[in-house]
């Protein structure tokens, strides 16, 4: 690792299973000779790891073209909209619902969600048996939720660029989704979630990566925002003026829960959350 590099660690405190939000924020210049590092004060926070190997694939690659597919609306007023390898999903409302047979983007595709503003919100669930493969551009001017028991994975091609991301093997109930209340239920989900891509939210947004088993090897980025990963039986994610992820809290697993970390995850002048039973697997993080 370039002796250059930065680690930035932001102070996170537990109690009873939720994490909050403290605001002390410290950098650490790294130095590999040196067992004792130099703390200065600023307001940024970064866990970086050098990236080793990739992940094993165990599913086939989708076409370069492959967008989702099989859409069916279950609340609000979406559009949807092919043009070639571009998928135009078009929302009017600031709640929609959709429950896709696939969703898939293959390298040379692309899927864009035009909503009101950054405050709107797309729940996309994934129906069928198979775990999601994301390899193109996946673009919102607001937020998405990305939903498939089977796992997600984000490849080396994969470009996401949203106001507030969630990927996640948990479910939630169109009930919840409506009520504004984002309580995750993992109900005998075993996917992972695998970033080896670049995945980034606007300013003050936030990208959360939530299932049993959740690995990076890319990059994150939030900008004065939040990023969390996290594994438990239930999350639930809590919002400040329905943009700004606050808070999580996690109900302990039943199975083995696992946090690894041998890319970047940079929010500057924001936060990272860990999930309390996956931090002590963390791999390669900044904040051990």
């Amino acid at each position: 690792m370039n002796k250059s590099l930065l680690k930035y660690i932001k102070t996170i405190h537990i109690s009873l299973g939720q994490w909050t939000l403290s605001p002390l924020v410290k950098r650490t210049r790294y130095n590999p000779v040196k067992s004792k590092p130099k703390t200065i004060a600023t307001a940024t926070c970064l866990i970086c790891a050098s990236l080793s190997g990739g992940v094993p694939r165990i599913y086939a690659e989708p076409a370069p073209e492959q967008l989702p597919e099989g859409a069916q609306i279950g609340a609000g007023e979406i559009h949807i909209q092919q043009q070639g390898a571009h998928l135009d999903v078009q929302q009017q409302s600031q709640q929609g619902i959709i429950n896709w047979q696939s969703f898939d983007v293959g390298e040379a595709a692309s899927v864009e969600f035009k909503q009101p503003d950054s405050q709107a919100v797309t729940l996309n669930r994934v129906l069928n048996s198979q775990p999601s493969e994301i390899l193109g551009k996946l673009t919102a001017n607001g937020q998405v939720f990305l939903v498939n028991p089977n796992g997600i994975y984000f490849g080396k091609s994969a470009n996401v660029d949203v106001a507030g991301l969630v990927a996640t093997t948990h479910s939630l109930s169109d009930a919840d989704f409506k009520a504004g209340q984002f309580q995750f239920q993992r109900n005998d989900a075993q996917g992972k979630i695998i970033n080896e891509g670049n995945i980034r939210a606007a300013l003050g947004g936030y990208i959360a990566l939530l299932a049993p088993e959740v690995r990076n090897q890319g990059v994150i980025i939030a900008q004065m925002g939040t990023i969390a990963l996290a594994s438990g039986e239930a999350i639930k994610l809590q919002f400040e003026n329905q943009q700004h992820l606050s808070a999580i809290e996690v109900t302990p697993s039943q199975i083995k829960a696992l946090i690894e970390n041998k890319g970047a995850v940079l929010a500057p002048g924001g936060l990272i959350i860990l999930s309390a039973k996956a931090a002590d697997a963390l791999q390669g993080g900044g904040g051990q």
